[in-house]
């Protein structure tokens, strides 16, 4: 017996998505990650007993405003099971199994339903829409609401790339529709009151991208991009970390030192703004500003030589190397020690008791020879990737690649393509390189350019490394400066 109409099971989805915060939690039809519930969700599946993810319900857990657990046949399941937004029920309102709605997964759900097609010329909305493992439903106007751990990590509206791709909306390719027997299909157009965001297919790509510097003028933030309420803070200069595209908060800031604001989470995109200063690594700066010229392209050039933010390497020459500069051996603790000091309580959560206390105890001297298991490293990487791991390496960052230039100043170089070319190098083997300052110290008996520089490499670099020099020097010479 069908227990919902297609408006109605359309109306409940738009109703979690605009009004409710949502987590992808694997095997949760809805229940809030309060009290006993974090615990539960964190070790009812291998896939959230991950150190990453661990860490997400961890973050939504015991929130004001609470945060609900879904995935993707959950959320169906949920709605389906009567699921109301109710914060003091264990499931948020669902009675599992009720409504003679059985407690089936993705691919046994689609074979559940009729009317099965590959053409999604006709499909109607409220109709499910799958690929293997995976399960949504259709709103209409070429749209789908689904729980995956893609892109904004939650209850989210996304483009139907089977019927075409919509401005500001993820889109996933279907591989069939149906229609669910739970339901019932009324026919002919629907036309939905609720208020979707986004649900415009106008809706603008973000003005600006990761890592650009913005002026904040809001007042509030929020913990999740779908959050409908969030604490105040204070407007001023702030970096874009991350891009949640179709979802009510568009950006996520970080306040930068010195510029006023405390913010740090989930803002509207009408309260970000262009500021003089667009990009941490893009600042404007006059050609005359050798340093900060060569800051600016050499952190360009040794990320791209490097690695992403939750990078680890287990056994890099005989110790670890962690991060987006690939700090080794007693560096890559030092990082790990400051990242542990801003949030205590977060990384007790991501590290286990022994790696923490580890870590917490350990001598610069005694990690020269420390590599990594996985299970370490999948660990580290999730520390790595938390906002307080990507501020804490960004500062490192920049104060590590100023101080490359500045030695290489001190060694006598002026050449801005010298310098960039100096601190990739001195990024590899250390800031104090005597390699390095022979380099530098040939190069300026010819011409001190990066020409000078890259010749004098190669007499002085293992073979091993030729390659990367290579692509540093042909990388700088694109730069025309």
């Amino acid at each position: 017996m069908p227990v919902k109409t297609n408006r109605e099971l359309v109306t409940a989805l738009c109703d979690i998505v605009n009004n409710h915060n949502t987590l992808y939690v694997m095997g949760c039809f809805g229940a809030p990650l309060t009290g006993a519930n974090v615990t539960r969700y964190i070790s009812n599946h291998n896939y959230n007993k991950q150190a990453a993810r661990v860490a997400m319900i961890k973050a939504a857990a015991n929130k004001t405003t609470p945060v609900f657990g879904f995935d993707c046949v959950c959320l169906i399941k949920g709605v389906l099971w009567g699921w109301n937004g109710d914060p003091s029920k264990p499931h948020g309102g669902a009675i599992y199994a009720s409504s003679g709605v059985p407690d089936i997964n993705a691919n046994a759900m689609i074979r559940q339903c009729k009317g099965l097609s590959t053409n999604f010329s006709k499909i109607e909305v409220g109709e499910a829409v799958w690929l293997d493992g995976h399960i949504g439903i259709y709103i209409g106007d070429g749209r789908a609401i689904e729980c995956t751990p893609s892109w904004t990590n939650n209850v989210q509206i996304t483009a139907v790339k089977n019927i075409g791709p919509i401005p500001g909306l993820n889109a996933r390719q279907w591989m069939r529709h149906g229609k669910l027997p739970y339901i019932t299909y009324e026919g002919g157009t629907i036309s939905l009151t609720v208020t979707m965001q986004p649900a415009q297919p106008s809706a603008p790509a973000p003005a600006f991208n990761v890592g650009d510097i913005v002026n904040f003028t809001g007042s509030r933030h929020y913990s999740i991009s779908r959050a409908v309420n969030g604490p105040t803070c204070k407007p001023g200069i702030a970096k874009i970390t991350q891009i949640a595209q179709g979802a009510i908060h568009l950006y996520h800031l970080i306040a930068e030192k010195g510029g006023g604001s405390n913010v740090y989470g989930w803002v509207n995109a009408t309260d970000v703004h262009r500021t003089a200063r667009v990009s941490a690594t893009d600042a404007p700066v006059s050609a005359g500003d050798n340093i900060a010229l060569a800051v600016k392209h050499a952190t360009h050039i040794i990320f791209a030589n490097e690695g992403g933010e939750g990078s680890v390497n287990k056994n890099d020459n005989g110790a670890l190397s962690i991060g987006k500069a690939q700090w080794h051996g007693p560096r890559a603790l030092a990082l790990m020690k400051t990242i542990i000091e801003k949030d205590t309580a977060q990384a007790q959560s991501i590290l286990d008791d022994a790696l923490y206390n580890e870590i917490q105890g350990a001598k610069a001297d005694t990690w020269n020879k420390r590599t990594l298991n996985a299970g370490e490293a999948s660990k580290i990487s999730a520390l790595l990737i938390t906002p307080v791991g990507v501020t804490a390496q960004n500062a490192l960052a920049e104060a590590d690649i100023t101080a490359y230039v500045k030695k290489g100043q001190s060694y006598g170089l002026t050449d801005v393509g010298a310098l960039i070319y100096f601190a990739d190098g001195v990024n590899q083997y250390g800031t104090n390189s005597t390699r390095w300052k022979t380099i530098a110290e040939n190069a300026l008996k010819t011409t001190g350019d990066v020409t000078a520089m890259f010749n004098a490499t190669a007499v002085a670099v293992d073979n091993k490394y030729i390659a990367r020099r290579e692509r540093v020097y042909k990388a700088v010479l694109a730069l025309q400066l």
